[in-house]
């Protein structure tokens, strides 16, 4: 009974770590995304004004 218990509580820290982990690559791909996306439309308005 306790190594069930034990290997259960590893696999949550297991799966807690990974969600973490690829909420943190998610923010920073959204992050870099938006900076590209803001980037990119800046210059587009300041090419559209000359």
């Amino acid at each position: 009974m306790l190594p069930d218990i034990e290997r259960k509580g590893v696999n949550r820290v297991a799966v807690a770590k990974v969600i973490a982990l690829s909420a943190q690559t998610y923010l920073r791909v959204a992050s870099v995304f938006s900076k590209v996306a803001w980037l990119t439309l800046i210059h587009a308005d300041k090419s559209k004004g000359n």
